[in-house]
């Protein structure tokens, strides 16, 4: 995947990123190995000293809520990386996006049963999309991290 190789090649310090699909990452993780690599490579170089915030879509079901919960907890340990849940009653995948530092801006969409994305290296563009997301950030809900045993 692209994301994977700009993390890996490009070392940004920080990524946003939203998933904004009805199906929770697990469920898609199961349909598309790209997908489960990618998310395991973002919480590897978040590891390795990378910062993230990122944004999951409840969308209209219940299991995404316990799914997140279940995220938070399986990476509480990871201080660098804050997440937080937006509702959106729309019943239809979103645009997901990734921004990385301020250079770069990947976009997936969802079209069919296919993921296309784009990528967009401008900095003036990456501005764009990041006060987008903040907006975003600011009003969702925090996903609280339960202290470490």
């Amino acid at each position: 995947m692209a994301e994977v190789e700009y993390l890996v090649n490009r070392c940004p310090s920080h990524m946003d990123a939203w998933y904004m699909r009805l199906e929770t990452p697990d469920d898609f993780s199961a349909s598309s190995a790209a997908f489960s690599s990618y998310f395991q490579a973002v919480l590897n170089w978040v590891r390795n000293g990378g910062s993230v915030r990122r944004l999951f879509c409840l969308g209209s079901s219940r299991a995404y809520g316990d799914w997140t919960a279940r995220h938070r907890e399986q990476t509480r340990h990871l201080r660098s990386y804050s997440i937080r849940e937006v509702t959106w009653p729309i019943k239809a995948d979103l645009m997901s996006m990734a921004i990385m530092d301020t250079s770069a801006v990947f976009l997936a969409f969802t079209v069919g049963d296919r993921v296309q994305g784009m990528r967009i290296e401008d900095s003036e563009a990456a501005a764009y999309f990041q006060s987008y997301f903040d907006r975003h950030w600011e009003n969702a809900r925090e996903v609280t991290r339960t202290p470490a045993p």
